[in-house]
């Protein structure tokens, strides 16, 4: 039994199969998504909400590419969670089908090369949360493995297309993810300190390179610059006590913290590799590695580490965020270029691949899982709101067009509201700098808000002096406060209740 399952795993280990295989795996989970859950996520209600326009930036410290893709799905798709899912899916299979083509430079062989990159299902933040929750990360996922291929590919090609391509994958990179640049500056470093590597590259098809990805940033770099936006999103720790020791205790807690962070990115495909490759990850003779990449992927993950533990030093980072360490994407890649050293037998890479190819099926069933028993448990419940219900009796109550405004918690009501309005424009006051143009066409004006908060003058007070000060309303004292409430499906009777203002007054710009 076994010997047969070790031969149909070998078989799907071959390139053409796999890339079928991965296309079907993640449509399966895109079908999943759109059409289980009746909400979007934090991420998906979010870029609903911002790709009501066009702009050069969006949000303080997020750069623009994921919502541009996304207003350009909306073309195809609607309005409709499909738009930003879609985007999601395909740049989930731009990361694996680069990942595979820069990991084919460095290990060769079918067998390798597809085990690597099937590796990255073995990560929990990529194989779970990804789907389920990210959206920026997700195309800076893509770009990282895009970036590989292209620098990869220097060392043996050396045509000006292929300085061009990395240029490309630079620019989007920067613009998916502001942290790309942690991923950029250790690769940088990594090229310079290879004498080989560094032997090979042209210094004038690099000011290409650089060239491309200049132009391609410069109109959201000059966005920030005229809006005096903070990019960053550091989450430093308090400022220590005064004296050596409890600085060193700080940056110690760090420390740990990095390793933490750092071990639970890479699992648990980490695990499976030490249980089926453990000698890989012990001493291997120099003459047993002759891969020119050795050295490249080395000196990039000491950059790696260098910077986030100067990161830790300075500028006192607490908590590592899952996003800090896509830095690791290449970690499968170097460990399959040591296992490849230790001439494991086949039939313990077709029992990891089965193993990897397990969790995938565990991510599917979990999917699955979290539509049957979420709506019982959920506290937020984003993925299961009645929002087709609400949105029908928010018409029924006056509101077919307009303005809706929301303060975004617990739920982003604007974003998945937002689907059944699509000519309407939607106010977060979460996200209060980003406020789009009124509609050419004039309409209703409305603030909504879930009514787990209450619908007394506590609650509704800061709502209005917003809409009165920002869009220029000029709501009373005593505004009416209306009241409506659905119920969750399959949530053994819970129900969401919104409490909403319709706007009868002046409504200024708010139409």
């Amino acid at each position: 039994m076994l010997a047969r399952i070790d031969a149909l795993a070998m078989a799907a280990l071959s390139r053409r199969r796999f890339l079928t295989t991965l296309g079907a795996y993640l449509f399966i989970l895109l079908a999943l998504r759109v059409f289980m859950f009746s909400g979007a996520s934090e991420d998906d209600a979010e870029q609903l909400l911002y790709s009501q326009i066009w702009a050069f930036g969006y949000k303080a410290n997020q750069p623009p590419l994921y919502t541009w893709l996304v207003l350009m799905s909306q073309q195809i798709f609607g309005v409709t969670i499909l738009s930003v899912e879609a985007v999601k899916f395909a740049a989930l299979f731009a990361m694996y089908g680069f990942y595979h083509q820069a990991a084919r430079l460095v290990l060769g062989d079918d067998r390798s090369v597809t085990l690597a990159t099937l590796s990255l299902v073995g990560f929990y933040y990529i194989g779970w949360d990804m789907v389920m929750n990210y959206s920026h990360t997700v195309l800076m996922g893509a770009a990282i493995a895009a970036t590989l291929w292209a620098a990869f590919r220097l060392r043996d090609y050396h045509d000006f297309r292929d300085y061009l391509f990395l240029g490309l994958a630079i620019g989007c990179g920067l613009l998916s993810k502001y942290n790309y640049a942690l991923f950029l500056v250790a690769l940088a470093a990594a090229c310079i300190a290879d004498k080989e590597f560094r032997r090979v590259l042209r210094p004038r098809n690099l000011w290409l390179t650089a060239a491309v990805a200049a132009v391609m940033v410069s109109p959201h770099a000059l966005w920030v610059a005229f809006h005096e936006v903070d990019v960053t999103t550091i989450h430093t720790a308090p400022p220590p006590e005064v004296g050596v020791i409890a600085y060193l205790l700080d940056a110690g807690r760090g420390l740990l913290g990095l390793g933490e962070g750092i071990a639970a990115f890479l699992s648990p495909a980490i695990i499976l590799m030490v249980l089926f490759f453990w000698r890989a990850f012990g001493r291997i003779s120099g003459s047993k590695i002759s891969q020119p990449f050795k050295r490249l992927l080395e000196a990039y993950f000491i950059s790696v580490v260098l910077m986030l533990i100067l990161a830790v030093a300075v500028f006192r980072i607490g908590d590592f965020q899952n996003h800090w360490l896509m830095v690791l994407i290449p970690f499968p890649i170097y460990v399959f270029l040591r296992i490849k050293c230790m001439e494991p037998p086949d039939r313990w890479l077709s029992r990891y691949g089965v193993a990897i190819g397990m969790l995938a099926v565990v991510v599917i069933a979990g999917v699955v899982g979290r539509y049957v028993v979420g709506p019982d448990i959920c506290r937020k419940c984003n993925f299961f709101l009645p929002y087709e219900v609400l949105a029908k009796d928010l018409r029924t109550a006056g509101f077919d067009h307009g303005t809706m405004i929301s303060p975004g918690f617990p739920n982003q009501l604007s974003g998945n509201l937002r689907r059944y309005f699509p000519d309407s424009r939607f106010v977060s006051m979460r996200f209060a700098p980003f406020m789009p143009p009124p509609r050419a066409e004039q309409g209703a004006c409305i603030i909504v808000w879930n009514a787990v908060f209450g619908s007394d003058r506590k609650t509704w007070g800061g709502y209005v002096q917003f809409a009165n000060q920002n869009l220029g309303t000029s709501i009373g004292e005593n505004p009416a406060v209306h009241l409506l409430e659905a119920e969750i499906p399959r949530a053994g009777g819970r129900r969401v209740t919104l409490a909403y203002i319709p706007v009868t007054e002046e409504k200024g710009s708010c139409h």
